[in-house]
């Protein structure tokens, strides 16, 4: 089979690979840009981190589910008889971890936050 049919990076793959990873990127930014200043900070700016952090991780989660689902069954069904194994690369393992260490330090800040007051 054609390498095109075969290996696909996050781009050339589904909507829910690609899009949790920039989101969290985006959520990231809006932290560091945010997160010193105080009244951000007290209108829920941690509370806000943790729920968005924790739903891009089970958009990451779930993405990782239905990686074969990118292809038809034709396709896997070819897969199987040529001994391809359909798995998940580098970035997906980095990008899960990166979006489970925001989750704690998320939830880590919010606790924080709460106690503080």
């Amino acid at each position: 089979m054609p390498a095109d049919d075969v290996v696909r990076s996050g781009f050339m793959s589904s909507f829910v690979a690609w899009v949790p990873p920039i989101l969290l990127l985006l959520v990231s930014i809006a932290v560091v840009l945010f997160g010193q200043v105080r009244k951000a900070r007290e209108s829920g700016l941690p509370q806000l981190w943790l729920v968005a952090a924790a739903a891009i991780l089970l958009l990451m989660v779930i993405s990782w589910f239905v990686i074969a689902l990118q292809f038809d069954s034709d396709q896997r069904g070819l897969f199987d008889a040529g001994g391809i194994v359909i798995r998940a690369g580098y970035g997906r393992y980095i990008g899960v971890a990166c979006g489970g260490v925001s989750v704690v330090v998320a939830f880590l800040d919010a606790r924080s936050t709460r106690v503080r007051r």
